[in-house]
């Protein structure tokens, strides 16, 4: 029965393919109904940092085989150093942080604790590797959030949602 089912919805709504990296273990690409090889897709997969409440999900394009490895590497490598990345934002955090709103500003005492990192959606184009990077608090009632662009070793908009 399963096997029908499986492929009902193959037919209907495509295939998914998976890929294992050793970094970032399995990733799962979106379903897409008779790939060309041209075509480009989202791959998703998840990392866990050490002390984070949940895993970070994890966003590359690539072809149907594989992510593009310009992103996968570019990924890994802002993971492998996205404590010395937090802290360099913190100056700039607490500028941004007095122009807010009351109910928007968040604790920078304790921001680094209270927040973790959810999301990394990576986009590869001529200018180099470009990184959305997503923060949410740890308490799920509290919906503010804290994201930048991290491009090419540089964060480009710091902005709280």
């Amino acid at each position: 029965m399963k096997k029908v089912i499986d492929y009902i919805i193959n037919r209907l709504i495509g295939k998914s393919n998976t890929y294992y990296d050793p970094f970032f273990k399995e990733m799962t690409s979106s379903r897409v109904r008779a790939p060309k090889p041209n075509t480009e897709i989202i791959w998703s997969g998840y990392y866990k940092f050490p002390n984070a409440p949940k895993p970070t999900r994890v966003l590359l394009s690539g072809n149907f085989q594989k992510p593009f490895l310009q992103e996968l590497n570019g990924t890994k490598a802002f993971c492998e150093q996205a404590n010395h990345v937090l802290h360099t934002i913190e100056p700039q955090l607490v500028t941004l942080n007095n122009t807010q709103k009351p109910e928007k500003r968040i604790a920078i005492p304790t921001w680094k604790t209270d927040y973790y990192l959810t999301e990394i959606s990576s986009y590869a184009d001529v200018n180099g590797l470009e990184l959305e990077v997503y923060l949410e608090h740890t308490n799920p009632d509290i919906t503010t959030m804290i994201t930048f662009e991290y491009i090419n070793g540089k964060i480009i908009e710091l902005e709280i949602l």
